[in-house]
């Protein structure tokens, strides 16, 4: 694990004792304060022992399984499954020729039984006052904490400072449309999803979050159409972008619609000046509004 990580959290055991697991297969999932990390076998065998329950702190280097490499791999490569025990028919059990016990002698007749009393009504259930809500608790997750402590430092300890600038994404959209199953823009649009997908998965590994100093947050996705988005530490910075909305706007002294995006850009103050906040945020703007400033490099 990463340095800063010195513990995790047993959140799920797929390969409880009894399994026969095979190189690589999952025996323990961990969920520390960044990425949730699969505990791997790393021989076959039969795992004997989980020196772990659910829900229970371990340190890094700590033991967490036990697996006998003597064990052979069962038929089909699947751990056998559970005996069970049939009744045994009473016909099959009785001996061979064994004769039928002799009919009871006929009882005397019974008075008529008393009819069976009316099944009871099932008990109407009190009606939900108006305006009453259904509480559950849900345990967070150990990421969750986690993230709620970095952030609430960050408002504690950084000078945040968001500044807003919309955009015309009218030229982008156009390119993008025209050139989106060549140039590289594909590409990059194929690895922020995976690494979105990733993220809802639970499966970001370290190496997947080293490094960064800066981040993008995209809420427009969900139809957020302004927001002050808050800086994740170590990182300086954060770019929020919004929903894309038709507005009127002012070209060239005649009203037309056009697609505009608000941006926010939150950073540190105390390391980053509001005016070279301010004009990076006013270039990113440039840039998507005439995506031929990339090119020249202006």
């Amino acid at each position: 694990m990463g340095d800063s990580i010195t513990e995790g959290t047993v959140v799920d055991i797929p390969s409880p004792p009894g399994t026969y697991v095979n190189p690589d297969d999952v025996v323990i999932v961990l969920e520390t304060d960044k990425v949730s990390v699969d505990v791997r076998a790393t021989e076959a065998g039969e795992v004997t022992e989980i020196m772990a329950e659910m829900d229970d702190i371990v340190e890094v280097g700590s033991s967490l399984y036990k697996i006998d490499t003597d064990a052979s791999a069962p038929e089909g490569g699947s751990a056998p499954a559970p005996e069970t025990v049939a009744a045994p028919a009473a016909a099959a059990a009785a001996p061979a020729a064994a004769a039928p016990p002799a009919a009871a002698p006929p009882a005397a007749a019974a008075p008529p039984a008393a009819a069976p009393p009316a099944a009871a009504a099932p008990p109407v259930a009190a009606p939900t006052p108006h305006g009453a809500r259904t509480e559950s608790r849900v345990k967070m997750s150990r990421m969750r904490q986690r993230v709620a402590v970095r952030l609430k430092e960050a408002q504690n300890t950084a000078a945040m400072l968001t500044t807003f600038q919309e955009c015309d994404m009218g030229a982008l959209m156009e390119l993008r449309s025209k050139y989106k199953e060549t140039m590289s823009f594909a590409d990059v649009e194929k690895t922020i999803a995976m690494y979105g997908q990733k993220a809802r998965d639970g499966n970001m590994a370290l190496e997947d979050m080293a490094g960064g100093t800066f981040t993008i947050s995209n809420g427009g996705v969900f139809g957020s159409l302004m927001g002050t988005p808050i800086i994740n530490p170590p990182q300086s910075a954060i770019l929020g972008m919004h929903a894309t909305k038709m507005r009127p706007m002012v070209v060239d002294g005649v009203i037309v619609p056009r697609p505009m995006m608000y941006l926010a850009l939150t950073y540190d103050h105390r390391l980053i000046d509001g005016r070279e906040g301010v004009t990076f945020l006013k270039s990113i703007a440039d840039k998507i509004a005439d995506p031929g400033r990339m090119l020249l490099d202006i």
